[in-house]
């Protein structure tokens, strides 16, 4: 069974903020309505030569209990997720029902 919207929407924040904002002090509230091209990607010492954005949508694509599509080419370049995180949730969400 699929999760619901917010247990989605509180995985994808809790990896922002794992992946973006280590040690800053942001809330949820925050990181939800921090816009994709905002979020400062680097390189994640635990996936080596893999570009930021795949590595970034390889987790958050780990909230969903089903496959969902989601790359990295589509954080950054897709029109519907120039969003929030929170958009990204709600796109990762629709594809579960």
């Amino acid at each position: 069974m699929a999760k619901t919207f917010k247990e989605i929407r509180g995985c994808v924040r809790a990896k922002v903020r794992a992946f973006c904002f280590v040690g800053a002090q942001i809330t949820d509230d925050e990181i939800g309505s921090t816009k994709v091209s905002d979020l400062h990607l680097t390189q994640n010492s635990n996936m080596p030569g893999i570009p930021p954005a795949e590595a970034l949508a390889v987790q958050l694509k780990q909230c969903a209990d089903i496959n969902v599509d989601l790359s990295g080419d589509q954080l950054i370049n897709n029109p519907d997720l120039v969003g929030t995180v929170d958009t990204v949730a709600q796109l990762i969400y629709g594809q579960t029902i």
